[in-house]
């Protein structure tokens, strides 16, 4: 046999093999037929070396094979995916598969694991497999073209690969216009801004000189166009949010775009009442009880611009009444601007012109609002939105609520005050009724806190009992020559007073003795004019308000009522 030449047409006729005198076939699986199972015929022709011309043809013959599964996985042809540019699809595989185990027999196709070997084209498809399902995305909006997956099924012992094709179809695609930077914008009430626009459109099918560019804004002529020079112009004469619409095309196909134009009139000035770095001034408001007059202290945060003019409106209200009948207005001094601002707010009066609209303190249900403008160096506005309001709802704590440290200071703040106004008192030449009604308002609060056992308030007795032992131990020869010097003092006094007769005499009074001098002896020590001296008043802005009606200013109104709620009584009137 081993002299013999085998021969085969048919494609599962791999080779003969004379020295083993072995014919190797192989019945293979493919995707239009299957796997050849059973029993299959291969016809042979076998050449010995002899003369066939006679019978024109090689001694031939057929082998018969009986064809079982070897358990290799198997997967029936996938069909080619389409997608359009952006699009994206899946697929599941399992129908695509089935298996045997190595009798022939079938096996599930769920005990099969499937992976990813490879892909043709990252750059234009994405492929993702969850267990069976496989998914697959085009890369960009703009992207066409092809990409190959190449699979593979295993049962834990055999493998099979199989291949599968998507394809993108190409389209042409709208003009785009990029909006990096330009997609929300701050722009002041009047002022313009220019952008160029023709440097941002882009298309990747055509020429971007070909696209088609239209603009439109909420407010009527608040952009304008150029398609000479590409550029848009934005100007608004209305504060608030406003829309600018792009819309870009060629002959194919349009987009829309849309920017958002937030115009201001001033930009937003923010006050914090917590210390916590936000915003661009804190305020911090003390003596917020009822019968105080507050105190207010303002910051700035490092938050805040280089102000170069700052103002502050107060008013004062009350929610019981209704009615806001204190105002006050001042600029702030910027060269405060490092160490702050403190203002005791006394309202002038509304109503009662030359008054304070809280003469005795904060009233039950006030509050406090204030609204405030500033520009800084850049030339900015700023401004309040929104009024920052304090309510007085609280009466003071009395001296047994209060801590060790506050209690302190109240009782000095009190001692300072019932010397400032017995001074007063001793230096006034008029009515001192009201002076001393507040002294003995202010003698009974001490009183009352000195009553504290924590207070260190020294008692009336106790002083007087010093003096008296003081004067005790005074010696009696000291005492001799001060009785001694006061009566050379008068006796020259008189001379002195007989020598000038044509004076008009002084009558001597116990008020001429040192010890007896008030004013010398008061905690000013004479001097109370400087440190008494009225606080300067700070200059009233005047407001024009609304004209007035022909009957005139309403009876008992000022003119800042009318500039102020002028407005509202005219509504109130139609």
């Amino acid at each position: 046999l081993e002299n013999l030449v085998i021969t085969s047409d048919s494609p599962a006729f791999v080779a003969w093999y004379p020295t083993t005198t072995e014919i190797e076939v192989n019945f293979a699986w493919n995707e239009l037929n299957g796997c050849p199972l059973g029993q299959q015929g291969m016809e042979i022709r076998v050449d010995d070396g002899g003369d066939y011309s006679e019978a024109g043809e090689l001694p031939y013959g057929t082998l018969l094979f009986n064809i079982l599964e070897n358990g290799q996985p198997r997967w029936e042809g996938l069909p080619t995916q389409t997608i359009e540019e952006g699009g994206s699809g899946i697929i599941d595989l399992l129908p695509f598969l089935s298996d045997t185990d190595d009798t022939g027999q079938p096996v599930d196709a769920n005990t099969l694991t499937v992976s990813i070997v490879s892909t043709s084209n990252d750059e234009v498809v994405t492929f993702t497999l969850d267990d069976y399902a496989l998914a697959f995305e085009a890369v960009d909006d703009d992207i066409n073209g092809q990409s190959i997956v190449t699979l593979r099924a295993s049962d834990g012992e055999q493998i099979s690969e199989q291949t599968m094709i998507v394809q993108i179809n190409p389209s042409n695609d709208a003009p785009r216009i990029n909006l990096e930077n330009i997609e929300n914008i701050q722009l002041k009430r009047n002022e313009q801004m220019v952008i160029d626009l023709v440097s941002r459109i882009s298309d990747i099918d055509d020429p971007a000189e070909e696209a088609f560019l239209t603009v439109a804004s909420s407010e009527s002529g608040g952009a304008r166009y150029n398609l000479l020079t590409g550029m848009m112009t934005l100007q608004f004469e209305q504060v608030g949010e406003q829309t600018v619409t792009l819309e870009i095309m060629d002959k194919y196909d349009t987009n829309i775009y849309q920017i958002t134009v937030n115009v201001y009139d001033a930009l937003p000035l923010e006050i914090s009442v917590v210390d916590d770095g936000t915003g661009h001034i804190y305020a911090d408001m003390t003596n917020t009880y009822i019968g105080q007059t507050p105190t207010v202290t303002m910051t700035l945060t490092e938050n805040a611009p280089v102000f170069t003019y700052m103002k502050a409106t107060w008013n004062v209200c009350n929610e019981l009444t209704g009615t806001c009948d204190g105002l006050l207005s001042y600029e702030m001094d910027v060269s405060q601007s490092s160490t702050g601002w403190t203002n005791v707010l006394e309202m002038p009066s509304l109503v009662f012109e030359g008054q304070l609209a809280r003469e005795d303190g904060s009233l039950d249900r006030d509050y406090y609002e204030v609204e405030m403008t500033a520009t800084d160096s850049a030339g900015d506005d700023f401004k309040t939105m929104t009024k920052l309001k304090w309510s007085i709802t609280e009466t003071a704590p009395t001296p047994a609520e209060m801590d060790d440290s506050t209690l302190e200071a109240h009782i000095f703040n009190l001692k300072a005050t019932k010397a400032a106004l017995k001074g007063s008192i001793a230096e006034s030449s008029g009515d001192t009724t009201e002076l001393e009604a507040e002294l003995a308002e202010v003698e009974a609060q001490l009183e009352l806190a000195c009553a504290d056992p924590r207070s260190e308030c020294p008692t009336e007795s106790a002083a007087g009992t010093s003096n008296e032992e003081a004067s005790q131990e005074l010696p009696m020869d000291l005492i001799f020559a001060g009785i001694g010097i006061l009566f050379i003092a008068l006796l020259i006094g008189l001379m002195m007073t007989r020598s000038g007769g044509k004076d008009e005499v002084e009558h001597w009074n116990a008020g001429m003795v040192p010890a007896n001098d008030m004013v010398a002896n008061s905690m000013y020590g004479g001097t109370q004019e400087i440190f008494q001296a009225p606080a300067p008043v700070v200059p009233q802005q005047q407001y024009a308000g609304p004209p007035l009606p022909a009957t005139g200013l309403p009876p008992g109104w000022t003119m800042e009522q009318w500039a102020y709620y002028g407005q509202k009584y005219l509504d109130d009137q139609n």
